[in-house]
């Protein structure tokens, strides 16, 4: 059975509706009087909802059943906020059946808010854990409230109404409709818990000194100085005034909503302060504090105890150890950090999870012009991440762009999701720290060996659009250019300059972008010459943005005795105000020889550095639109994959033999499940077997060895090819061993396959990121060509078809120097049935064909690895928080 995400005490915390935190745990005989509190509670109209009657007190022997369960027949889940319990609801299976009766009940003053459908949800994942496939109840007819949970559930529910009760049942098969419910709340959830956070009434800074220098100081200062549009408060266990405002000496005495409580005090005072935090109502807390799970065991178990009270409380927590957050919308104006930087407001949201990397974005940002929405700090990331950002980010109509600096991920999976929707409407370019050497593992010619950790994270930013940079400076270049200029349309670039060496080193930049240089008619790169003035380039500016032979532009400027560059910046923005209202093609201005122009002299186009900063930019925005105007199908299973009988056939094989590479019989038997044809032939353990197997199949035959850890087996000679008789095959066998001795345990006889090309179609499955498939040059080429294209599964056709596209064999497929093309349509079609096998069967942790035959007509694959090992936890199979 595949395990859940749920820690081992089934305790979990999710959102509601309006962004609050509530914790969902089972039920267990101590919630008996808590239980009792809660029902004499509820409103009489609810205790009749509940019990389809007047029931104002639970008997004792519905006290001891409803708080005693086993965790198979009887489930129940209990969900508190504060403290308090304000919701139940249980499950009750209907003798031996896969049917469960189900309940549940919500506190009247928590009723609306999401708690029953939360509730539901999670109850759903257990009883489908215990083998349960459907929920029943018996609802009545005026419970409109218990209806409308059942209903937004998103599960395929029949109602009908029976001698006046309606019965409801709810199949707990995940469906795409439950998905994309459970999606939209989470969405909406999230964005809500972050509302108060980013859009806060009220702000209290504890720890606000009276110090110069100090950390919340500081804060202080910034907030008062930007003009933080809500109340402002200091807290300081010393009273006194900091920076004109009475000091309040306990958080808990403050007067008038706090929704925002940022924290500088020495870490071992951090929890009580997030506890007066929750008591007053507040929605979030931003720790700056250093001193946690960064120094190692015993500020771990710090920062989880913080973030247990914050929970407790409902509350969001950013950081800890973080530099602060700072949302420059004019109807807001916070600026909660303490790096004494304060860019422009503008359309870029910015996130980092290191302190020292947002400095340097921040004065990145105050020296470019560029402006920002919002910046978020997360530091440690206890409890707020990069995935809750996405969601605020998408709603967010002040931010066009999204900047992302990670050091790692906490859940892949979902970020999958999250910026793959984003990216449509929005693009995000992410600096992703610790790369790896693509050749960091020994070569082996299995998948494992060449899937590392930025591979996964490659095929994470492909799959989802983000545009990944190599360094700071080509993170703010494209962040500069992708929140200034719009898209361009193709990548044709028309290059403008005063330099005939600065246009031959934008023509080389641009080739090395893989962009064109724009066939104008003329020459292209435009050589204004040395003596140009700002008139010369306002004329080719104006003439080239009209000219629809031209997607793009860069302007490479030289300031001379002639012309300034503020002079031509001006010229620039003139020349694009003249030839049309909306900018439809980006103009990228590059001021060479150490001159500057400052964003109010140039607001309407893009400053880079240098041409090939500028071509590379370019071309990341151009490759974004290709991606972007692709539509982003979700990948259909093939009809001959079976997803129940993959998951049942590896199940079965895993309880039998256990972690590591499956016998030959049994990896065919699994690939068939799938659909996947591989034509295994007989596994003979002597040359006498060896001959009879080789009468019964079709000569000629392949004779080939199984032995422990035997990867390669033709560098051995484990491989006997071509043998025409059953003779022949007998004394391969008898070859084999003699090459092999006693480590040979037996040996496959197969069918040859036809001529065709060969590849590798592999799959790995990783605990964080998923399943990555990979294609590439296969064989003994393997290692040597490192030919290879990795996706995330599942896959579309048209993911597969990009797969194949991307690789050097793929020549060779289309059919190279005038060759007949192989066929492509079924290794596209069988990319995306091992993708889909891997999926659908979670003991799959590597699966190697390696060679795959690409014939003309048809393909073979030739041989065959699958290795099982423990199923990994599902980490996005629920809404809850990290």
């Amino acid at each position: 059975m595949r395990p859940t995400s749920v820690p081992a005490d089934g305790r979990v915390d999710a959102l509601l509706a309006d962004g609050t935190a509530v914790r969902l745990r089972p039920i267990t005989p101590a919630d008996a009087s808590e239980l009792v509190r809660f029902h004499e509670g509820l409103s009489p109209e609810s205790q009749r909802f509940r019990f389809l009657a007047m029931h104002p007190h639970l008997t004792p022997a519905e006290i001891e059943l409803f708080t005693h369960v086993d965790g198979h027949d009887r489930l129940a889940l209990v969900a508190t906020s504060g403290g308090e319990l304000v919701g139940v609801a249980r499950c009750d299976r209907v003798g031996d059946a896969a049917d469960a009766e189900v309940a549940v009940t919500v506190a009247d003053r928590f009723q609306g808010r999401g708690v029953g459908t939360l509730l539901l949800e999670h109850l759903a994942d257990r009883a489908r854990h215990a083998g349960i496939k459907r929920f029943v109840a018996v609802v009545a007819p005026d419970n409109s409230k218990m209806l409308r949970v059942f209903h937004d559930a998103g599960f395929d529910s029949e109602t009908r109404l029976d001698e006046g009760i309606v019965d409801v049942r709810l199949p707990l098969a995940t469906t795409a409709g439950a998905v994309e419910a459970m999606a939209r709340r989470e969405h909406r959830a999230e964005v809500s818990s972050l509302a108060r956070v980013l859009r806060p009434r009220g702000v209290a800074v504890v720890g606000a000194s009276a110090q110069s220098g100090k950390v919340g100081h500081e804060v202080l200062r910034a907030l008062l100085e930007r003009g933080f549009t809500g109340d402002v408060h200091a807290v300081n266990r010393d009273g006194g005034v900091v920076l004109g405002l009475r000091a309040t000496p306990d958080l808990r005495d403050v007067k008038g909503p706090v929704d925002l409580v940022v924290v500088a005090v020495p870490a071992e005072e951090v929890i009580e302060v997030v506890d007066a935090a929750g008591e007053i109502g507040a929605a979030g807390v931003v720790v700056l504090s250093a001193g946690f799970a960064e120094t190692g065991p015993d500020g771990a178990q710090r920062e989880r105890q913080m973030l247990d009270v914050a929970r407790s409380w409902g509350m969001r927590i950013v950081g800890p150890n973080c530099l602060g957050i700072i949302n420059n919308d004019p109807g807001v104006r916070l600026h909660a950090t303490f790096a004494g930087i304060h860019p422009p407001p503008g359309q870029i949201g910015f996130y980092t999870q290191s302190g020292a990397v947002g400095i340097e974005a921040l004065a990145a940002a105050e020296s470019g012009g560029l402006g920002l929405s919002s910046f978020v700090s997360v530091g440690n990331k206890a409890d707020v991440s990069g995935n809750d950002l996405l969601q605020w980010w998408e709603d967010d109509a002040a931010t066009r762009v999204v900047g992302l600096y990670l050091e790692s991920f906490g859940n892949p999976i979902k970020f999958r999701r999250l910026a793959r929707r984003l990216s449509a409407r929005k693009p995000i370019v992410a600096l992703k720290a610790g790369r790896s050497p693509a050749g960091s593992r020994a070569a082996a010619s299995h998948t494992a060996a060449v899937a590392s950790n930025d591979r996964m994270v490659d095929a994470l930013f492909g799959d989802t659009g983000v545009i990944r940079v190599p360094s700071f400076e080509e993170l703010f270049d494209t962040l500069g250019l992708l929140s200034t200029q719009p898209l361009p349309a193709g990548p044709r670039v028309a290059v403008v300059t005063n330099s005939g060496g600065a246009g031959i080193l934008a023509a080389d930049a641009l080739a090395d972008a893989g962009l064109a240089v724009a066939d104008i008619g003329r020459a292209n790169p435009v050589d204004l010459r040395g003596d140009a003035d700002a008139t010369a380039f306002e004329q080719a500016v104006a003439t080239l943005v009209d000219d629809d032979r031209v997607d793009a532009l860069i302007v490479a400027f030289v300031p001379t005795a002639l012309a300034v560059s503020g002079d031509v910046a001006s010229a620039l923005e003139r020349a694009i105000g003249t030839t049309i209202e909306q900018p439809t093609k980006p103009v990228v201005g590059v001021f060479l020889a150490g001159s500057a122009v400052a964003a109010h002299d140039a607001p309407r186009i893009a400053r880079i550095g240098t041409v090939e900063r500028a071509a590379k930019a370019l071309s990341r925005a151009w490759s974004y639109r290709q991606w972007r105007d692709v539509p982003r199908h979700v990948a259909d299973r093939q009809p001959d994959s079976d997803g129940v009988s993959v998951a049942t056939t590896s199940a079965r094989l895993f309880d039998r033999s256990g972690p590591g590479w499956l016998a030959p019989v049994d990896c065919a038997a699994l690939l068939a499940a799938g659909g996947v044809e591989y034509d295994l032939g007989e596994v003979v353990t002597s040359g006498a077997e060896a001959h009879e197997a080789a009468a019964r199949l079709a000569v000629p035959v392949a004779v080939k060895a199984i032995a422990p850890g035997l990867l390669h087996k033709t560098d051995a000679g484990g491989v006997v090819l071509g043998a025409e008789t059953p003779l022949e095959a007998a004394r391969g066998y008898q070859q084999l061993v003699e090459r092999l001795g006693p480590t040979m345990e037996a040996a496959l006889v197969q069918p040859m396959a036809g001529p065709g090309e060969e590849v590798i179609i592999g799959a790995v499955r990783d605990p964080a990121f998923g399943v990555l498939v990979l294609f590439g040059a296969g064989g003994t080429r393997t290692e040597l060509l490192a030919d290879q294209a990795f996706r995330l599964a599942p896959l579309s056709a048209d993911d597969a078809a990009d797969m194949i596209a991307a690789t050097r064999v793929h020549q060779v497929l289309a059919g190279w120097r005038g060759a007949a093309p192989l066929d492509v349509p079924q290794l596209r079609d069988l990319l995306v049935q091992v993708g889909q096998l891997v999926v659908d069967a979670p003991e799959i942790a590597e699966l190697d064909l390696n060679p795959v035959l690409v014939g003309q007509h048809r393909l073979w694959v030739v041989d065959a690895r699958i290795r099982l090992a423990d199923p990994p936890t599902e980490l996005d199979a629920t809404r809850h928080l990290r």
